[in-house]
C-alpha cells in the first residue's frame, strides 16, 4: 500500500481556479484509492460476485417480458408459464447467496482499509515530537483519528458496497435495455444525463457541510477533553466555574446541531431532486412505449417491463450511484483533514545511519547550544557550554523560564538544539537511535502522569 506519509502534500494548491480544485480532487482520489492496493484479489472477487448479483437479478424481467408475450398471445398455455416461472425461483435464490458473498467481500475490504488507515494515522501521530502536540489542542488531535477517520469509514462503505452494486446494476439494466428495444433505452438514457450535473453541484455542497460538522466536531472534541481532565475539573470546582462551563458547552452543541441539521436538508433536497426527476422516467417510458405498440414496432411486454420493472431498476441504481458520488465527493473534505496530519513529519527524527549506543559511561557534554521556542522574542538556551563527567551529580537552579526544563529536554532530545550539538560519551545524540537513547536516560518528570492501569503497570511502563 502507498504510504501517504511519504506520498506528496496535496492540502494545498496555488490559486483557486477550477482546474486547481479539480486536480486537487483527483489527487486525493488517487490517494484514497491507494489504500484499496493490498486487497486487489478480493476487490476483483468482489466486483465479479456484484457482476453475478445484478446479472442475475435481470433473469426476473425477462421472464415477466415472456410471460406477458406469450399470455397476452393466441392460445396461452399454463405449461407456458411454470418453467420461466421455476427459473425465476432458481435465479433469485442464486443471486441472494451472491449477493452475500459480494457483501461480505467488500465489507471486508472497507473495514480493512479503515483498519489500515488507523493503524497508519496512529503510528504517524505516536512518532510525533512534543511541537506537534504544544502547537495543537489535544482534543482536535483526538477528532482526527476518531471523528473524521470514522467519516470515511461510512463513506467508503457506503462507495464500495452501494457505488460497485449499483453501477454495475446500471450497466447491466442498460445492456438489457438495448438488447430489448434501443428507441426506449435512448429516451432513459437521457433522463439519467439529467442527473449528471446536480449530482457534481450537490456533492460540493455537502462536502462543504461536512467539513464544518467535522471542524465543529472537532472544537467540541477539543473542549470536552481539556475541560474533563482531572487538572481541569480541580479548576472548575475551585473557582465556582460550573454554569459557566455548561454555557459554553451548550454553545458548541448548539451549534454543532444547526450544522448537522443544515448538511441534513442539504442531502434531502438533493435526493428530493433526483426522486422527481426519477419519478418522469415511467411516464416518458409508458409514452412513448405505447405509440411504438400503436404502431406494431414493440410488444406489450417489452413496453410495461420497460415501463416498470426496468425503469424502476434503473432508476433505484441512478439515484443510489448519484447519491454515492455526492457522498464521495463530499468525503474528499475529511479525507483532506486526515492527509494534513499524515503530511505534517515530525521534526525531531533519525538521521540516516543512526547506530545504537553500546556500553554507557555517561559524559555528557553541551557544546555551544542554542535553542529558541517559536513566536518566542528571545532565546531559551544561547550559546551554553556544559561538561558532566560520569557518576557527577549536577543541579540547575534558577528561576522559572531561565531554561532549566529546554535543557533538560535537550539532554533528553525531547527537543533538537538550534545552534551547537549535545553529546553523550562523544557521540552526537542526533546519530544515535531513538530507542537506544531513552535506553541509556532515566527521566522524572515534574508533573506526574498516571495511566487508567494498575499502580504495578504504571511503574513498569519503561520497561
Amino acid at each position: 500500500m502507498s504510504d501517504p506519509t511519504t506520498a506528496p502534500a496535496l492540502t494545498h494548491l496555488p490559486g483557486d481556479s477550477r482546474h486547481e480544485r479539480a486536480a486537487l480532487r483527483l489527487a486525493l482520489a488517487r490517494r484514497v484509492l491507494g489504500y484499496l492496493r493490498p486487497y486487489r484479489r478480493q476487490t476483483t472477487l468482489g466486483i465479479l460476485c456484484a457482476a453475478a448479483e445484478a446479472a442475475l437479478a435481470l433473469v426476473p424481467i425477462v421472464v415477466l417480458k415472456v410471460l406477458i408475450d406469450r399470455l397476452s398471445g393466441d392460445d396461452p398455455a399454463f405449461a407456458d408459464i411454470v418453467i420461466p416461472v421455476l427459473a425465476t425461483l432458481a435465479a433469485v435464490i442464486a443471486s441472494a447467496l451472491v449477493g452475500a458473498a459480494s457483501t461480505y467481500l467488500v465489507q471486508s475490504i472497507s473495514e480493512g482499509v479503515v483498519f489500515d488507515m488507523r493503524q497508519q494515522l496512529f503510528g504517524h501521530l505516536i512518532g510525533q515530537g512534543t511541537d506537534f502536540y504544544t502547537a495543537r489542542r489535544g482534543g482536535d488531535v483526538l477528532s482526527r483519528i476518531l471523528n473524521d477517520v470514522a467519516g470515511v469509514s461510512s463513506a467508503l462503505a457506503d462507495a464500495l458496497v452501494g457505488g460497485v452494486r449499483s453501477g454495475l446494476s446500471a450497466a447491466t439494466t442498460i445492456v438489457l435495455m438495448f438488447v430489448l428495444d434501443w428507441r426506449l433505452a435512448l429516451i432513459a438514457l437521457v433522463l439519467v444525463a439529467v442527473l449528471v450535473v446536480p449530482t457534481r453541484r450537490a456533492g460540493q455542497r455537502i462536502g462543504r457541510a461536512r467539513a464544518e460538522v467535522q471542524e465543529q466536531l472537532s472544537a467540541m472534541t477539543a473542549y470536552l477533553s481539556e475541560t474533563l481532565g482531572l487538572s481541569a475539573i480541580v479548576l472548575v470546582r475551585a473557582f465556582g466555574r460550573h454554569a459557566a462551563e455548561r454555557d459554553r458547552y451548550a454553545a458548541l452543541n448548539s451549534e454543532l446541531r444547526r450544522r448537522q441539521v443544515a448538511t441534513a436538508m442539504t442531502e434531502q433536497w438533493f435526493i428530493a431532486g433526483l426522486t422527481v426527476v426519477g419519478s418522469l422516467a415511467p411516464v416518458l417510458l409508458l409514452l412513448g412505449g405505447g405509440y411504438f405498440v400503436t404502431q406494431g414496432s414493440a410488444s406489450l411486454g417489452t413496453v410495461l417491463v420497460f415501463s416498470t420493472l426496468i425503469a424502476s431498476r434503473l432508476g433505484g441504481s441512478v439515484q443510489s450511484l448519484a447519491v454515492t458520488g455526492a457522498t464521495a465527493i463530499g468525503s474528499l473534505a475529511l479525507w483532506r483533514r486526515i492527509f494534513e496530519t499524515l503530511d505534517t513529519h515530525p521534526e525531531l527524527v533519525e538521521r540516516p545511519g543512526a547506530h545504537a549506543l553500546t556500553h554507557v559511561r555517561g559524559a555528557l557534554r553541551l557544546e555551544g547550544v542554542g535553542f529558541s521556542y517559536p513566536r518566542q522574542a528571545h532565546p531559551a538556551v544561547q550559546e551554553l557550554d556544559v561538561s558532566v563527567a560520569p557518576g557527577q551529580l549536577v543541579a540547575l537552579v534558577g528561576p522559572s523560564g531561565a531554561g532549566k526544563s529546554t535543557l533538560s529536554a535537550l539532554v533528553a532530545r525531547l527537543l533538537d538544539p538550534d545552534a551547537g550539538r549535545v553529546t553523550l560519551d562523544g557521540h552526537d545524540l542526533r546519530d544515535l537511535t531513538l530507542h537506544s537513547l531513552s535506553d541509556a536516560i532515566g527521566i522524572v518528570f515534574q508533573d506526574t502522569f498516571l495511566f487508567h492501569a494498575s499502580l504495578e503497570e504504571n511503574l513498569r511502563y519503561g520497561r
